[in-house]
């Protein structure tokens, strides 16, 4: 079936088969999208009973949405051959099986609870719904490839799955029946042999603590590394669960925490009447372990010894048989009589020494039960801002670019964009009314912001045939024209807390030095916190704190050792101190919480395998890091209301391809078929007319006429950016477990020879000298200046001696060009620096540039990047001078990168769209 077209799925690979079924991945024409397609086998394709065991997968997963739960996209049939099919079309997941992990032994504790957390929550939405999995096993949860530190962890195949009240089968009999006639007979058992419950083993009438007693089994297994009830048949096995009690787990593995084990022994009760009643009860304990275990978490010795005598702990781990109380006496006697020293007491432990003996015993068992009593109080509220919340979709349309909350919470304002126009408009979130407020326009909105009291809304405002400027807005509420309040804002605004001053960013040309400037809430310019101060962000978004006294920009690489951190701004001195530094995060777009303990922010973990930007929370100042999304969708413009309670974000995915043309037929375009799902990043053509390019750890030779073939994969890096030099690659690889320094690689174009060519913190945008002999990149330790070094290696030289940020090099090699803004009239203009002489020369530019600038093939002309009521398209412009030519004529989309073959015979352009919409994520109180 491969390669075949099914509907509107071409089938690209299989995947994997089972009992039932095999799956396969496909791409999705109508929305562009990858999904798994899974086929029943052809010995159950006339099955009546392996037919309604398939159809009621789907049914009952698609019941449910919940991010533990596979999702269930359509049911859908096709005729091929004469023959009708039918098959399910499925979220596809990128990862590995719990039951592949688990081959490898058993699982770390912390991720062993997320994991049993995660699944006890996904267990819980589906037996609210009245569904029960009954084949709960290894084979059937998933690990995806964002799962690797917490979250993502997916429950499958539901083709077991019952619903407490009687279903209807396809056939219009009720399941009940359809189980009676067909495979449920009194005396056989459902399922898996070695996960069953004792009520599944006996086929009894099951409900929902069946999965309970399953999902111990699997928990067992992960923290132990066998299976609670072996044996080596079925018989032994079924006899096991019966009437055999499993293995103590500490006695398997040691480090188990004593509550672990409780935790294990109340799933896997025989009797259903004594094993956890609900999903959501085992979910709570598993969280209070987690918080237990969580070595951050503030907690005296005293507290310690008490919290472990309190759960039995210290009777087991004696091996006395004292019981639990009076073990719990004399330890936690023992450590008060240390801290109780008072005179009083101490004189009357020398007339009577076993009187006060026995008094300071009572006192100390009174003083560790207070002290955990407060303790447990205080634990039991304190509350953690989004540990648990609810998420609502405010759009599904795929059109919403931005989005601000107003501080009471109650009003949305969104950026919409429909065919290439952008509007604004004013939500009401009780009502859900929407009122438009500015009207749609070919321009790009940035930077929504509520001011303090709610009254006024604020937007940055970069107009399509302006590129290079944007201007602040400002307008009532309630209506009124918006005015523009300041010209040349190049970042979101910032209010200080009492609502009097705002603050902003401002960068000086194209270059990496900025201005952080403090004007009055009418616009007026009152001073320059900092001027011309380099500063290497990923985003250039500040934030004012609560108290008024700072300003956090996101920064990163702020040490040798470091990836990201906030830097600091006094308001008053504008001097800069680095905090929440962090080894393995990116941080965007920063909002404070409103009692200024941390802050909201955007961030990503290259170390996690994906470069996906999630939601999520940093405290203030230490840098504790805490995710609140898991999912792969892209996250931007957080905001949170007033109160701390309600967060809203705008939620991406971006679909790309890659497409080939001849340079002289700009129109006859030809996708290329790419087999890993992965975002594409920096390419570049080989001499031979290949495309070399780089995929999450894999860097692949993806030929235009078929075939690809993977040159380098290392799991312990993600490559960005590559270049080609004749039979070398010159690849910038970023370290997923150390972020260490980020330098510029060569190897052989097969992948051979390893060799480090530049040796600094960040150094990138490698491109080849048309002789192979040189590499020129942006040295971004430098103030991003522009530098070569021999591609035999050697000392690095600079050719440019100013900030710029990219670039290209002019097919003979003389000339580098760039883009700039002069900053008296705010004009683009393109820059030529010749490398020999260093001399630079400017030329008008085309004002409506968005991006991409490069030479043409020939070298006489720019290409660039034109984007006209939402869509993306090469334009051409003579250095010689004369009129703008369009080259290629798009209705959609967006061009993320472009580029000619060595021979300017061919053109490959990465298109794509970004769909986004928005959603508003409400706390629940930390409540399970």
């Amino acid at each position: 079936m491969i390669n075949e077209t099914i509907g509107h799925y071409r089938i690209l690979r299989q995947l994997g088969s089972g009992g039932m079924g095999l799956v396969y991945e496909a791409e999705d024409s109508k929305l562009g999208r990858r999904v798994a397609l899974k086929f029943l086998l052809e010995s159950g394709r006339r099955d009546p009973i392996a037919m309604e065991r398939f159809l009621r997968e789907a049914r009952s997963a698609s019941a449910l949405n919940h991010p533990g739960i596979c999702t269930i996209y359509a049911i859908e049939e096709y005729t091929g051959e004469g023959e009708a099919r039918t098959f399910i079309a499925m979220e596809l997941l990128e990862g590995e099986s719990l039951d592949a992990a688990l081959g490898k032994g058993s699982l770390p504790m912390n991720r062993c609870l997320g994991i049993g957390i995660e699944l006890s929550d996904a267990l819980d939405a589906a037996h609210k719904k009245g569904i029960i999995h009954r084949d709960i096993k290894p084979g059937n949860i998933f690990l995806t490839a964002r799962g690797a530190d917490r979250g993502a962890t997916k429950i499958l195949d539901f083709g077991l799955a019952k619903l407490t009240e009687p279903e209807v089968g396809s056939n219009g009999e009720t399941v009940t029946e359809l189980e009676t006639a067909f495979h449920t007979t009194p005396g056989m058992a459902v399922g898996t042999v070695a996960y069953m419950s004792p009520e599944q083993a006996r086929g009894e009438v099951l409900d929902a603590r069946t999965d309970l007693f399953s999902l111990g089994s699997v928990l067992y297994q992960m923290v132990t590394g066998q299976h609670p009830f072996p044996g080596a048949t079925t018989a032994v096995i079924f006899g096991n669960i019966l009437h055999t009690a499993p293995v103590s787990p500490i006695q398997i593995n040691e480090s188990i925490p004593l509550e672990m084990e409780r935790i294990l022994n109340k799933l896997l009760e025989k009797d259903r009447d004594m094993r956890y009643q609900f999903a959501a009860e085992l979910r709570a304990d598993l969280k209070r372990l987690q918080r237990e275990l969580d070595p951050s978490r503030p907690i005296s010795d005293s507290t310690v010894a008490a919290g472990r005598a309190l759960s039995g702990g210290v009777a087991r781990a004696s091996g006395t048989g004292v019981s639990p109380a009076s073990r719990t006496g004399t330890n936690t006697g023992a450590t008060g009589a240390k801290i109780s020293s008072g005179s009083v007491l101490a004189e009357a432990a020398q007339q009577n020494k076993l009187g006060s003996g026995a008094i300071l015993a009572v006192l100390a068992v009174l003083l560790a039960a207070a002290g955990f009593g407060v303790y447990t109080l205080l634990h039991r509220t304190r509350h953690v801002p989004f540990e648990k919340f609810t998420i609502q979709n405010i759009s599904n349309n795929g059109h919403m670019t931005g989005v601000a909350i107003s501080p009471d919470g109650k009003y949305l304002l969104l950026a919409k964009e429909e065919n290439g126009l952008q509007s604004l408009w004013l939500r009401n979130i009780p009502s859900q009314s929407n009122t438009e407020v500015v009207k749609p326009a070919p321009t790009r909105y940035q930077g929504l912001t509520f001011s303090p009291d709610g009254n006024f809304i604020y937007f940055v405002r970069r107009d399509e045939d302006q590129e290079a400027y944007s201007q602040l807005y400002m307008a009532p509420v309630l209506g009124g024209s918006p005015r523009v309040i300041v010209k040349d804002v190049d970042s979101p605004i910032t209010f200080s807390p009492d609502g009097q001053h705002f603050a902003f960013m401002r960068q000086l040309h194209d270059s990496p030095a900025w201005d952080l400037v403090m004007a009055k809430a009418d616009g007026t310019i009152e001073k320059s916190i900092f001027t011309g101060r380099v500063l290497l962000s990923d985003s250039y978004v500040p934030a004012w704190s609560p108290d008024g006294k700072t300003i956090v920009l996101p920064i990163v690489q702020p040490t040798h050792e470091a990836l990201g951190a906030f830097a600091a701004m006094d308001v008053a001195t504008g001097k800069q101190q680095n905090v929440a530094i962090t080894q393995d995060s990116i941080f965007y777009n920063p909002v404070w919480l409103p009692d200024g303990s941390g802050l909201l922010m955007t961030m990503t973990k290259p170390g996690s395998g994906s470069m996906a930007v999630a939601l999520g929370m940093v405290s203030y100042p230490k840098g504790e890091v805490r995710a609140l999304t898991t999912d792969t969708n892209n996250y931007g413009h957080p905001g949170i209301s007033a109160d701390g309670k309600v967060i809203v974000a705008t939620q991406q995915q971006v679909r790309e391809s890659l497409s080939v043309t001849d340079a002289n037929a700009a129109s006859d375009w030809h996708p290329l078929t790419l087999m890993s799902r992965q975002p594409v990043w920096r390419w570049d053509w080989t001499p031979d007319g290949k495309l070399l390019v780089p995929q999450g750890s894999d860097i692949r030779i993806i030929d235009p006429n078929g075939g690809e073939t993977v040159v380098r994969s290392d799991a312990k890096h993600q490559t960005n950016e590559v270049a080609v030099c004749g039979d070398l690659v010159v690849y910038r690889p970023l370290a997923m477990s150390s972020p260490a320094s980020v330098n510029l690689w060569v190897m052989q174009k097969d992948g051979t020879d390893q060799k480090q060519l530049t040796k600094g913190d960040n150094q990138a945008g490698p491109v080849c000298s048309p002789d192979n002999k040189w590499v020129y990149y942006t040295d971004r330790d430098d103030r991003s200046y522009i530098k070569r070094i021999p591609l035999a290696g050697g000392t690095p030289e600079t050719v440019v001696a100013e900030g710029i940020q990219f670039f290209d090099l002019s097919p003979d090699g003389k000339k580098i060009l760039s883009t700039d803004v002069r900053e008296f009239d705010h004009k683009v203009v393109w820059r030529l620096d010749d490398v020999e002489t260093h001399k630079p020369e400017l030329f008008e530019a085309d004002q409506r540039v968005s991006d991409g600038v490069r030479f043409s093939s020939d070298g006489k002309s720019v290409l660039y990047i034109v984007r006209l009521k939402g869509v993306d398209n090469l334009w051409k412009k003579a250095l010689a001078g004369g009129a703008e030519e369009q080259l290629t004529h798009f209705t959609a989309d967006r061009i993320f990168d472009y580029k000619y073959s060595r021979d300017g015979k061919k053109l490959a352009i990465e298109r794509g769209q970004v769909e986004s919409d928005v959603v508003v994520l409400r706390d629940a109180g930390g409540k399970d």
